[in-house]
């Protein structure tokens, strides 16, 4: 359980930039705080407290940790009392970040020209970001089984 307070830009930056293990709990109460928004240069960007943090960095950063998690429920036996809340805070952690995809696939329908094309040109080269989406669309099948 975690018993230290971190304002929501640490708790982001040491999670993005994996410095420390936090606990999922304080990253997902950061994240139920955001709002999502696509930038004139096309990013998709998430913002917590007046600050964006590019929404396929928190993807990544959510894949490995789910990582983690796998890692976790092998090691550790089904009766550990905490690996069905890690199960259960890595699942919200992925929920969220699924919805994060959904809101600015919305918001892209409503982008001026420019950033529209600019958008089309990135996803010409950004066939890794299709590739994350997609394995963290089907992630949470994995983590139900346990």
């Amino acid at each position: 359980m975690c018993t230290r307070t971190h304002s929501p830009d640490q708790v982001m930056s040491s999670f993005l930039d994996k410095k420390e293990d936090l606990c999922l709990r304080s990253v997902n109460e950061c994240l139920a705080k955001a709002t999502t928004r696509i930038s004139f240069w096309g990013n998709r960007e998430v913002v917590i407290a007046n600050r964006s943090y590019d929404l396929e960095k928190i993807a990544r950063a959510t894949d490995l940790t789910f990582f983690r998690i796998q890692w976790t429920m092998n090691s550790c036996s089904s009766a550990c009392p905490s690996t069905q809340d890690l199960i259960n805070q890595g699942n919200s952690l992925l929920a969220k970040v699924k919805d994060f995809y959904k809101a600015t696939d919305e918001q892209i329908k409503n982008v001026n020209c420019l950033t529209w094309v600019i958008l089309w040109l990135r996803s010409l080269f950004s066939e890794d970001a299709l590739l994350l989406r997609t394995d963290l669309e089907n992630r949470d099948l994995l983590a139900n089984k346990a």
